[in-house]
């Protein structure tokens, strides 16, 4: 049997999950982040339960055809009906052992006509709701729901936001989001609705629209990852076969990016990206896939500017079909004497890469398949030979970093990385930063004693194989001040001097002090910076419980001593509140964002359509809520006017109404 589908299961090594892939996925989900962030801020993963939207016109055909199920087994384990459990079993129990001071979460799971689903999987993972895009974490907790559907999670991690998932036969996976709890609470979830989700369905074709029978499918679900030990995993789906008319169908697909990948004796192996982020996932979506003929062949060999066989590069093939979201991808390592074949091509035009830490190719190459005497001429990687130049004693251990300017084709090679550690006893000062492509770097380099310092623009073309650089470093200047509030602990960072701070884009994708200039305050709250490299900063002090307090235009000049003084803190309100729906009922997921003069901050509702913004500086705002369905967000809104003080709770609730028509 096939893995169950759960965020939790491990990753699938399979061909889908390829670069090709990876990359439309990153384009797709950013540009749906982005949306979120500067507008709606709709969550990526679904409706609340029982919200329902309209299938998008864009699918070919809503009538379900007459056609038999899959034979038992071709799915996921639990996507079968279980047996009924016996009445008297008591409330399923976790996995895990219980926390000191943690939760309980109860709660039931229904279908769409309210019916108790026994046998239902209930999980929870922490995540964050405070950046564009959900991350979603293990917590070890899960259960199973009795006949009466009921479950019950018990040592629940406390002040936590988490999000249940529920996985039950006959429907897509559910999620629940965001729930939070407190430490020794007993949260009562409600009902979960579990969501038949899309019935994805067609047939599989050859050239000459002849069904293909026997063809398998492998569908892995790409569109929202799981971060297990710090790595993100997707999931496999489903792995099924078409029947004698190269019919498939893969029933109950969440609101997700899926990639599947076509495969069948005599054919060329395709795959396509299919995403139900903005289509209805209570409907169904006709797809017919048309594959190839694997009757060509592409042979050749890797070669050096010399003339010598290049061993050991990874040769990588893609044709993208026009108009869709659909390619041929296939990869082959040249062997000792370098050469490689590709077989059970299709036929066809492909962009022809190479991957290796050594060797690149100039440009992509367009190659035709049939050719068995294709020629590559692989160029040696380019490599920068630095110097350090100092007016004071040379260190032996250091860090240089790369910055690529990718418009002028500059780039690590694979497996090269950006960030390298040296180590030179000799205290020559001398370095090789190797595996670059030819094009324009800056080279920063960060050293005991001094401030980073950046290199000039270095230009390197594909001729020159080693090319110079000699970097002086600098002593930088010296920041010191101290918080009125005398607090210990607190983070004082360093950005750009144009950074703008608490901005939508801010909020969307967090920036990191420039150069890792990062420190914590005193016990008597000073601070004292050194190494501060020349130029103009904002400075920031940042700590849990307080607004975050910034000082604009810091200007630094080497060996300077910059007094900033007493830096004001004052203590920031909170604003809180719940978020109803036009029905009068609790918007759970809700998003709601609160913005101000240089502030912006955005958050989702909790499933009691609760919301909480913390240390917010003292001020007047506007309070947006939108609905979580991407959907229902460009119907409905909700806005209040709020005046927040020091030490003090503003509370405000928001009933959900219908937008005017001039701001849809």
């Amino acid at each position: 049997m096939l893995p169950r589908r759960s965020p939790a299961e491990g990753l699938v090594d399979s061909p889908a999950v390829k670069t090709p892939q990876l990359l439309l996925l990153a384009a797709g989900l950013t540009a749906l982040g982005l949306l979120g962030a500067f507008w709606l801020l709709s969550d990526e993963d679904g409706p609340s339960a029982g919200q329902r939207v309209s299938l998008n016109s864009g699918a070919r055909s809503t009538a379900l055809p007459s056609m038999p199920l899959p034979e038992p087994g071709a799915l996921p384990a639990g996507r079968d009906r279980p047996a009924q459990r016996a009445p008297e079993e008591p409330l399923a129990q976790p996995i895990s052992s219980a926390l000191s001071g943690a939760a309980q979460i109860v709660g039931r799971v229904v279908d769409q006509a309210g019916v108790p689903q026994p046998d239902v999987e209930v999980a929870t993972f922490s995540i964050s709701t405070r950046t564009a895009f959900l991350r979603y974490q293990p917590t070890g907790q899960q259960a199973r729901t009795n006949i009466e559907g009921r479950f019950r999670l018990i040592g629940v991690p406390p002040d936590l936001v988490l999000a249940l998932e529920a996985i039950g036969p006959g429907h897509a996976p559910t999620l629940v989001q965001p729930v939070d709890v407190k430490a020794g609470e007993l949260l009562d979830a409600g009902d979960i609705v579990l969501d038949p989700g899309v019935r994805l369905y067609g047939r599989v074709l050859d050239q000459l629209a002849t069904p293909v029978p026997g063809a398998t499918l492998t569908v892995t679900d790409t569109g929202r990852a799981t971060i297990i030990d710090d790595d993100a995993e997707v999931t496999l789906v489903a792995q099924i076969q078409t029947d004698a008319e190269g019919r498939y169908e893969v029933p109950h697909l969440g609101r997700s990016q899926y990639t599947v990948a076509i495969s069948a004796p005599g054919f060329a192996a395709l795959e396509s990206v299919i995403s139900f982020l903005i289509q209805n996932p209570n409907g169904a979506w006709e797809q017919d896939f048309v594959i190839e003929q694997a009757d060509r062949v592409l042979a050749g060999y890797a070669e050096s500017p010399e003339g010598q066989a290049v061993p050991d590069v990874v040769v990588r093939l893609v044709r993208r079909i026009p108009n869709a979201n659909t390619y041929y991808a296939l990869e082959r390592t040249t062997d000792a004497d370098g050469r490689f074949r590709f077989d059970t091509m299709a036929e066809g035009r492909y962009d022809l890469t190479v991957e290796s830490s050594h060797w690149y190719l100039p440009r992509t190459e367009k190659v035709d398949a049939g050719d068995e005497q294709l020629v590559l001429h692989l160029h040696p990687a380019l490599a920068i030979a630095g110097q350090l130049v100092v007016d004071g004693p040379m260190p032996k251990t250091f860090a240089v970093s790369a910055q690529a300017d990718a418009a002028t084709g500059a780039g690590l090679l694979a497996g090269r990385e950006r960030a390298r550690q040296f180590d030179v006893p000799d205290g020559s000062g001398s370095f090789l930063f190797d595996g670059l492509r030819p094009g324009k770097y800056v080279l920063s380099v960060k050293a005991p004693g001094y401030a980073v310092t950046e290199s000039q623009d270095l230009i390197l073309p594909q001729e020159v194989l080693v090319v110079p650089v000699a970097i002086p470093l600098r002593p930088g200047g010296t920041l010191v001040g101290r918080l009125s509030d005398g607090a210990a602990g607190v983070a004082i960072e360093l950005r750009a001097g144009d950074w703008v701070p608490n901005n939508a884009l801010e909020f969307a994708f967090p920036s990191q002090p420039l150069h890792g200039l990062s420190i914590a305050t005193q016990q008597d709250g000073s601070f004292q910076m050194q190494h501060v490299p020349a130029g103009r900063y904002v400075l920031s002090a940042r700590s849990a419980g307080m607004p975050d307090v910034h000082v604009t235009d810091v200007d630094v000049q080497d060996g300077s001593l910059v007094d900033l003084g007493l830096i004001e803190r004052q203590r920031g309100g909170e604003v809180v509140g719940q978020v109803l729906g036009a029905d009068g009922q609790p918007s759970a997921g809700a998003q709601v964002r609160l913005t101000g003069p240089g502030f912006t901050m955005a958050l989702a509702a909790t499933l009691k359509g609760r919301y909480r913004f913390d240390c917010v500086p003292v001020g007047s705002y506007e309070l947006v809520a939108s609905p979580q369905s991407f959907f229902d967000a460009f119907k409905y809104e909700a806005r209040a006017s709020v005046d927040v003080r020091a030490g003090e709770t503003a509370e405000t609730k928001l009933q959900l109404v219908e937008r005017a028509p001039s701001s849809r």
